[in-house]
Formats: structure tokens, sequence, C-alpha cells
């Protein structure tokens, strides 16, 4: 059986057309398909960039750092910072003493800002809503605010890079 060239090119086109429809659903989809509390635009995708399992195992550095501040465990709430700086004596005093006056912070969402694997290194980005509190005077004063905090993974376990006001540039 023989096919004009005009069926075969209007099949063409309905055939990309569902393969577009069905991957701008697929994406949507799996977007608001998390908890509600947390928006991950990566999904499968960070999964490609930086290997199963590390997107929240990273989510869970996060979480449990700002746990361990707040319980005023220092010492374990440095175990999730980099490693470079652990190395330091005079780093981790110093820390500890900014970390003493510090407010309680709770973290609201994290949404994954940007994904980079170069190399063997891989860095995860996450745009963070906390939720700041202190104690004032004879009241609890609360305050919303957003951060970028980067997370490097070494010898497989995510460690706290830094805390950032705007994005950070790659290195």
């Amino acid at each position: 059986m023989k096919v004009s060239p005009t069926s075969s090119a209007f099949t063409t086109r309905i055939l990309v057309a569902l393969l577009v429809s069905a991957i701008c659903v697929c994406s949507v989809s799996s977007r608001y398909m998390g908890p509600e509390s947390e928006l991950d635009p990566g999904g499968w995708f960070t999964n490609i960039i930086v290997g199963q399992g590390s997107d929240e195992a990273a989510r869970d550095a996060i979480h449990d750092y700002f746990d361990a501040v707040n319980e005023k465990n220092y010492d374990k709430a440095f175990t999730y910072v980099i490693n470079q700086a652990k190395t330091n004596p005079v780093e981790k005093q110093k820390w500890t003493e900014s970390m003493k006056s510090a407010p309680k912070v709770v973290v609201g969402s994290l949404g994954a800002s940007r994904i980079t694997r170069i190399n063997s290194m891989k860095r995860i980005i996450y745009e963070a809503d906390l939720q700041v509190t202190k104690p004032g005077d004879g009241a609890v004063e609360a305050a919303h605010m957003t951060r970028y905090i980067s997370l490097v993974e070494e010898n497989g376990e995510w460690h706290i890079e830094g805390f950032y006001k705007s994005m950070p540039d790659d290195k």
C-alpha cells in the first residue's frame, strides 16, 4: 500500500504534537505531586544529574543542621559543614561563638535552584524560605527571609558549603 506524502506529513505532525503534550503533562504533574511544604522543580532530572537519593539526602542535611543549631548542639551541627572548614580549629571556634547568639531558624520550604556536576563534584543550591525567631523585649520576634543554601557532596555525604543572600556564582 502506498501512502501519500501529505498524509505521512500530517501523521508525523500529530505524533510530534502528542509527544510534546505528553512531556508537558508529565513535567507539570511531577512538579505538583510533592509535599505541600516543598516545591521540587528537579525531581527525576535532579536524580539524573546528582544521583538517585541525593536530593533527599541534601534536604535532610539542611534540616538536621538547623535542628542541631536550634537545640544548641553545635558539635553535631558542625558535622554538616564542609570538610575544608572542619580542618581549621580556629574556624570551628569562630563558628561556634557566632552560633551561640544565633536566632532559632525553621526551614519553611526548599526549592532546588541550581544543580551542577563538574567531574566528580556534585552541588545543589536550594532557595530556602526560612522563618527566623528570636526573643525580643518581652515578646518573640519572627521574620521570614529567603536564603540560598549551597551543598556539596563530600565522601558520599552532603555538607553545607555556604549561605547566600543572592544566587552564588559557580566556582
